[in-house]
């Protein structure tokens, strides 16, 4: 059996596509590990399908008729993964030479570890959160940044990985049946990780491996229905994890905030520019959604 299959997720993000398929050509150390790469073009509209045929043969292209969320194309990309383990990478990340590597190295070792992410570079270096805080009521008052650290400095332990790297070896992936479906952008990652630490598995982050990542260039162009989409997925988690007064007290919680935002800064709207006045108009929609009873289709769902 090889060690190592990859799995890209990709929807209009060709160019994006491009670099990491060529920076994952690039590693010379990935080449005795390497299993297949399998690329779920997610209903790309911007010759996705051409390019990745065209420069990169080598690569399973699996082609889906419109975007059916990141959940269900790993899924379906895992399923053709052969390898040992499955390294999910987002479209806007970049390898770089002999971090993976050492991350199948330290699984290799370390057979209690199901899923291991790298730390996460900013494309000019700086680091960025590689690890996160599951959600719950106590984050809606506190801020999670207070207790999450920007960088860690050593291999740790960590409730839930950010998703746009993660190593995850394929039998407990599997074990776990896959992905969670429901979750069509955002927390499915932190869904995996809660049931695999649920079921004794350990979560890791390396912080020692790098992976560039550029992040949020693949929902930048739709930000506000990409935080539309976040609030669904936050939900779901809630919903999922905690009991109904838990759930009705937590969608309670963030609708009176959206609304003390919207009223509060409504007599400055004028005035707001840039990130302020990106952030209300977010919060006067995120407040409409809740009104008009939370419609799934605004977020990034086709519609």
């Amino acid at each position: 059996m090889s060690l190592l299959s990859i799995v890209v997720v990709t929807f209009n993000s060709k160019e994006l596509l491009r670099s990491l398929l060529l920076s994952i050509k690039a590693d010379p150390s990935l080449t005795p590990l390497l299993s297949e790469i399998v690329v779920v073009d997610n209903g790309s509209e911007d010759s996705t399908e051409e390019m990745v045929r065209g420069e990169f043969a080598e690569c399973l292209l699996l082609k889906e008729k419109k975007n059916t969320g990141f959940a269900r194309a790993a899924n379906r990309g895992a399923r053709c993964a052969k390898g040992k383990y499955v390294l999910f990478l987002n479209s806007d990340t970049l390898l770089v030479p002999g971090e993976v590597k050492r991350m199948v190295d330290l699984m290799e070792k370390e057979a209690s570890i199901a899923i291991l992410a790298p730390g996460l570079l900013s494309p000019n270096g700086k680091a960025q959160r590689s690890y996160a805080l599951t959600p719950s009521l106590f984050f809606e008052f506190v801020p999670r940044g207070l207790f999450e650290k920007k960088q860690l400095e050593t291999l740790c332990d960590v409730p839930s990985v950010i998703g746009a790297a993660m190593l995850v070896r394929r039998e407990v992936f599997e074990e776990l049946s896959g992905f969670d479906e429901g979750f069509f952008f955002f927390l499915e990652e932190t869904d995996l990780c809660v049931r695999a630490r649920k079921r004794g598995y350990r979560v890791v982050c390396y912080p020692l491996c790098h992976v560039v990542h550029a992040q949020g260039s693949t929902v930048r162009k739709k930000w506000v229905e990409g935080r539309i989409e976040y609030n669904i997925s936050l939900y779901r988690f809630i919903r999922k994890y905690h009991g109904l007064p838990y759930f009705l007290l937590f969608l309670a919680l963030r609708f009176l905030k959206a609304a003390a935002f919207v009223i509060f800064l409504s007599p400055f709207l004028f005035f707001l520019h840039g990130r302020s006045r990106a952030s209300f108009l977010y919060h006067a929609r995120l407040l409409i959604w809740h009104l008009r009873g939370r419609p799934r289709q605004w977020g990034l769902r086709p519609r």
